[in-house]
Parts: C-alpha cells; sequence; structure tokens
C-alpha cells in the first residue's frame, strides 16, 4: 500500500508570529564540550518552554501505547456515536467531520479510519507542527523514542520512572487506513470557519476539563 500524505494548510490568524529555522553550516563542532559555548544558547521564554513540555506529554497520549487506555475513555465513545448516526457510509460520498481543537490530530485520524473525510482544527502551532512531524514524517511504528517525564520529578517513584523512554508512535500513520481529503487545518476555529459556505459537517471534540 502506497503511503499518503496529509495536508496540512496553516491559515493566517492572530498568531502573528513567523515560525523560521535557522541553519548554519559547521555551526556546532566535534568537541563534546562544543554545546557550552554561549554563542549556541538560546534564550527562549519559560511560557514556550512549557508549552513544549505539554506537546510532548501530550504525544504519550496521543500517539504511544501508554496512552490507550486514555484515548479509549476519550475517543472511543464519539466513534462508537459516529458508527449509530451513520451506520451506512458511502464510500464514493462520504460523509464529513471536523474536529477543533484536534491537538495532535489522533481523533481526527481514528474518525477518517472509521470513512469519513475528516478535518482536524488547532489553534496552537506547536500542536501543529508536532502532528504534521508524526503524521507525514513517520516511515515505521515506534521509529521515535521520547523522554516524556524527563523534565517533572512529580509522580515518579525512582530515576527509572522518570527516565523511562516511550517508543512512537503505535500506528503507522500512512499506513493506517485513511479516508482521502484527511487534513489539519491551522488557526482560530472562529475565524477559520466563519464562511457560511462550510456547512454540512458533523462536528466532534474532545476536551479536557481543567478545575
Amino acid at each position: 500500500m502506497g503511503q499518503s500524505r496529509v495536508s496540512i494548510p496553516l491559515i493566517p490568524t492572530r498568531i502573528g508570529h513567523q515560525i523560521r529555522v535557522q541553519t548554519t553550516q559547521n555551526a556546532v563542532s566535534s568537541s563534546s564540550h562544543a554545546w557550552l559555548d554561549p554563542s549556541l544558547r538560546l534564550n527562549v521564554p519559560l511560557v514556550d518552554v512549557d508549552k513544549v513540555r505539554c506537546v510532548i506529554r501530550n504525544i504519550v497520549r496521543d500517539w504511544a501505547s501508554e496512552g490507550k487506555v486514555e484515548r479509549d475513555q476519550c475517543y472511543l465513545p464519539i466513534l462508537e456515536e459516529l458508527e449509530k448516526w451513520f451506520p451506512k457510509r458511502n464510500k464514493e460520498s462520504p460523509p464529513c467531520c471536523l474536529v477543533p481543537g484536534a491537538g495532535l490530530g489522533r481523533l481526527a485520524l481514528e474518525i477518517s479510519r472509521l470513512g469519513f473525510v475528516c478535518q482536524g482544527n488547532e489553534f496552537s502551532y506547536y500542536m501543529m507542527i508536532c502532528s504534521s512531524f508524526i503524521l507525514n514524517n513517520t516511515q515505521s511504528v515506534g521509529e521515535w523514542t521520547i523522554y516524556p517525564w524527563i523534565h517533572s520529578n512529580c509522580n515518579s517513584h525512582s530515576d527509572e520512572d522518570q527516565l523511562r523512554p516511550v517508543s512512537i508512535p503505535d500506528i503507522l500513520p500512512a499506513s493506517a487506513g485513511i479516508t482521502e481529503g484527511f487534513s489539519m487545518c491551522g488557526g482560530d476555529f472562529v475565524e477559520v470557519y466563519n464562511d457560511p459556505g462550510q456547512e454540512g459537517r458533523s462536528l466532534f471534540f474532545s476536551y479536557i476539563l481543567v478545575s
């Protein structure tokens, strides 16, 4: 089966930051202490560091086998309702679904696997960059290894818990049987979908309530 790529249109919104990746050839020497060079240090705001840490923890929930129990609790009720509401789906003209707050795209992908033309919408560029990487650049199951709890001392019984690696993803997105038309769209939900011509989609979402 040939691999497919997921369309990731980025809609200009109030997020007025331009994403740049700057590379400098031979900027880092082979010295084991090269990373100590003050010229290589970046002053990253703590708020951005926290957002990256949040994304890494969310990767475990959406794209690791360790997150299956939580995914089943959050996503299965939605998928089961879709099956009830659309028991007979036309493959030639599949129903359309929209998932606002799609995060890293797993729920949108699972809906697409059921035979729906699904689009996930996400406001956070941090989430969009990560979901694009996983959806479009993964070549095999468990290809990447992350250490999601290395920056946190909470809920760890030992150093081994804090340093435990997690392999991602637990499925290969390109070969997961997604329906043609699956995509992720970046931008503010109200601004991106304010055109009346975009009516006719079922709306599904899963949010975490934080007290």
